[in-house]
């Protein structure tokens, strides 16, 4: 729940530090991805917390490639997958 405070009032206010905690909570959030099994678990659960529903396959495939691509160059792969996602259209309120 604390997440999904943080990503909404990251949508909508769009600072940089509050985007960055958000990503770093959704990320890090235990019983959330931290505790889940593999890496295609984490996709599912990352999508349920942002979106509400899972990734299709499509979505889930580019999810797992782009994990790989930040640990081959050194990066805290949830953290960046979470600003990926939480930086989607979908995810965010326009007006």
């Amino acid at each position: 729940m604390k997440s999904r405070h943080l990503a909404r009032s990251c949508a909508s206010g769009g600072r940089e530090k509050q985007i960055q905690n958000a990503c770093s909570t959704l990320a890090a959030s235990p019983p959330r991805l931290a505790k889940r099994g593999g890496d295609a678990a984490k996709v599912e659960q990352a999508f349920w917390i942002c979106f509400s529903r899972p990734p299709d396959a499509q979505e889930r495939a580019k999810c797992l490639d782009f994990i790989k691509q930040q640990r081959l160059a050194k990066r805290e792969e949830w953290t960046a997958l979470a600003a990926v996602l939480l930086n989607l259209d979908e995810r965010l309120t326009r007006e």
